[in-house]
């Protein structure tokens, strides 16, 4: 993949904090963030024999620096979680790596679909779910570099860390879980504004029953 999906979805977010993000300091933070994401995509360091997209570890800071703010036991449970993801993130792969066989559905959309789902069900905190599904890819590629190299995989030699495959993956998983954190909260300024207008409602019955 040539990261049509990781800068769709960063352009995306640029548009949105330019022109629907009343916040100066939040706007301007954001989009500096996804400028420099862009940006660090095209600088490729060599290491060993594998190679590190600089954008990889802009998202890992990221994710890690919203860990640090959590609660104690919010970290336990993030761990859980990202362990988890890592493992859906891991065992797909493996299947591409090691066992080539034919997929009726495509690793990427798979992959997507079962970390989306996983975390939108079982971790309720909006940040969170965005925090977990980011550190639990991030770990997934690394194990999965381990992986390769403790089986003497040739791909290990041209193995690059945050390659656009994982970029897309990330991205893409990001976008769906910000799709529905919004519409989870539009469900909930409905149900707040629907319980504020009941008692008017029963306030005005009374008045005109009596």
């Amino acid at each position: 993949m040539n990261g049509f999906w990781y800068y769709w979805v960063l352009w995306l977010l640029i548009i949105y904090f330019c022109f629907f993000d009343e916040n100066n300091v939040r706007r301007k933070k954001w989009i500096y963030i996804s400028l420099f994401l862009i940006i660090s995509s095209y600088i490729v360091i060599p290491f060993l024999t594998v190679s590190l997209r600089i954008s990889i570890l802009m998202i890992a800071f990221l994710a890690f620096y919203f860990i640090a703010k959590m609660m104690i036991k919010d970290i336990i449970y993030a761990y859980v979680m990202a362990s988890f993801v890592s493992f859906v993130f891991l065992s797909i792969k493996y299947f591409v790596y090691f066992e080539p066989i034919w997929l009726y559905i495509s690793p990427f959309v798979m992959i997507i679909s079962i970390i989306v789902f996983s975390v939108i069900v079982f971790v309720k905190k909006h940040i969170n779910r965005l925090t977990i599904t980011v550190v639990g890819i991030v770990q997934g590629e690394l194990l999965l570099l381990i992986l390769l190299w403790q089986k003497d995989h040739p791909s290990y030699r041209s193995f690059m860390i945050g390659d656009f495959t994982f970029l897309n993956i990330v991205s893409v998983s990001l976008l769906c879980i910000l799709c529905w954190n919004s519409i989870e909260t539009i469900v909930e300024m409905i149900k707040t504004k629907g319980l504020s207008r009941k008692p008017n409602i029963v306030l005005s019955q009374r008045n005109i029953n009596t």
